[in-house]
């Protein structure tokens, strides 16, 4: 289990989308209740289900849309087997 944080509180009116996974099948967004981010980001707790590719990504989004940022990262599993539950 990984967590993923943004954090652009310096930038008044932005925020980050929450954390989007381009598969769920190999990494996934795990519905857990977590305190607040602090303004302006996001927390988001992940964990990977199978061996494969996936990205997580998440935009920055101001109010007046004059900032646009992007986070990505692409990740790799090897060797991952689904949990019992």
């Amino acid at each position: 289990m990984q967590e993923a944080e943004n954090d652009d509180s310096a930038t008044e009116g932005c925020g980050w989308t929450t954390v989007q996974t381009s598969d769920a099948g190999v990494v996934a967004i795990l519905p857990i209740p977590l305190p607040a981010p602090p303004p302006g980001g996001a927390f988001e707790v992940y964990s990977a289900v199978s061996t494969g590719h996936a990205s997580l990504r998440s935009t920055l989004s101001c109010s007046d849309g004059s900032a646009q940022q992007t986070w990505s990262v692409t990740i790799d599993v090897e060797g991952a087997s689904p949990s019992a539950n």
